[in-house]
């Protein structure tokens, strides 16, 4: 076990090592997320106070602030301090996601074949670890927010996890602290409610579904508190597009499908993945056909419902994506963004590790092979992409390069 965590951890920071030398990116939020009069004003009391209660340009994400106090309060402004508190940040939130994946199976199919799951979890966040739509997350600092926030949520379904095996007033309380400190790194937490509920279909819990749904009352009405609060405090941006709902719901359907897609084979990343039409534009013809391949695919996990680690990954992933795919109308000015992918791909690199563990039972060579060369694409996508965050100049320049070649639907889906 301590191995496999080391192995994980020294193989997270070789990876994302580079980031070190990176700046921050003065053309694309940092100028105003990362460096402001909150973060320079350190730990005062009024400064804490504000960082607590103001919303910020459609920002709320007081602990990820926080955790910029305490990088400048060491080191100012040096954007190699920051870019190593986002490698730490990635690095604890990949070992939970080893315990986290490992802790799932276990309780899915009992604890007699731990030893593999030890296997399946170690290949499962080392998959996550490396994965290029990560890369955002981790080498651009204003993204930080995602690292904070999942690293309280990935804590939060641990516990629950216990909580289940136990439970306690103490450990329901430390559900609830874990929930809204989660909160306070990013807003995608407020799912939090739904995923306990998804853990106790995995379980397979014996109480009735009163007795589940009024368990997690207090979290879904903290949920909609939270959710009051983000949409108040996303009333604070500026210049940000309006969708109608007609238009937002075909987006849905086109974002969780490319989310999907990227997430098992990603290509075509970018910083930047602009709306298919204005607000005021035609639907392209070609987003029509979303809805179609996603209601095909919840057919076949339908079909495959015997099948629970399938069923729960596919669960995990759109759950963790309902606030990212458009149904709400949220600040955001583009379409998709890999870091909203963060939490959610934990999902497809389960079921992906668990189909090579069932393919290693029959095929062992081709299980190995298919392994190792998933690894190695995904490992050097992250090592040449994360090259393209290394400063405002350098980001702009590449995508820009990438888009005039004509490779990025994303931009040939804007021009049909």
């Amino acid at each position: 076990m301590k191995k496999r965590v080391l192995s994980l951890i020294l193989i997270t920071v070789l990876v994302y090592i580079g980031t070190l030398g990176h700046d921050f990116q003065y053309d694309w939020d940092d100028h105003w997320v990362v460096i402001n009069d909150y973060t320079t004003a350190g730990f005062t009391f009024s400064n804490l106070w504000h960082i607590l209660t103001d919303f910020y340009r459609g920002q709320y994400a007081p602990f990820n602030e926080l955790s910029y106090v305490f990088v400048h309060a060491l080191f100012g402004y040096s954007p190699m301090a920051f870019h190593a508190m986002s490698i730490i940040w990635h690095t604890a939130n990949v070992v939970l996601v080893f315990f986290l994946v490992r802790s799932l199976l276990c309780h899915i199919h009992g604890a007699a074949k731990s030893a593999s799951y030890d296997n399946i979890a170690w290949l499962a966040a080392l998959l996550w670890a490396v994965h290029p739509m990560n890369v955002e997350s981790v080498a651009w600092v204003s993204a930080s927010k995602i690292l904070v926030y999942a690293f309280f949520y990935l804590l939060a379904l641990l516990l629950y996890l216990k909580y289940i095996e136990s439970p306690t007033i103490a450990k329901y309380i430390g559900l609830v602290l874990l929930f809204v400190a989660s909160f306070f790194g990013k807003e995608q937490a407020v799912v939090l409610p739904l995923a306990f509920l998804l853990f106790d279909y995995a379980m397979g819990r014996k109480e009735s579904v009163k007795y589940l749904l009024i368990e997690k009352l207090p979290f879904f009405i903290l949920a909609v508190f939270l959710g009051v609060v983000t949409i108040i405090s996303q009333g604070y941006a500026y210049g940000v597009p309006e969708y109608p709902l007609d238009k937002r719901l075909f987006f849905a359907g086109y974002t969780l499908f490319e989310y999907l897609v990227k997430s098992v084979l990603p290509v075509n990343l970018s910083y930047l993945y602009p709306f298919p039409c204005a607000p005021d534009g035609d639907i392209p013809v070609l987003l029509y056909a979303y809805p179609v391949i996603l209601l095909a695919l919840g057919y076949f996990v339908y079909m495959q419902r015997k099948h629970r680690v399938l069923v729960v990954g596919i669960l995990f992933f759109v759950i963790h994506l309902l606030v990212a795919i458009h149904l709400i109308s949220t600040s955001r000015f583009a379409v998709v963004a890999d870091r909203y992918n963060y939490v959610a791909m934990i999902g497809p690199m389960m079921i992906i590790t668990v189909s090579l563990s069932v393919l290693y039972q029959r095929r062992k060579a081709v299980a190995l092979c298919l392994g190792l060369v998933y690894f190695a694409y995904l490992c050097t996508y992250t090592l040449i992409y994360q090259r393209r965050w290394v400063d405002s100049k350098t980001l702009k320049a590449t995508t820009e390069a990438f888009v005039s070649t004509g490779r990025n639907e994303n931009h040939k889906i804007l021009k049909a």
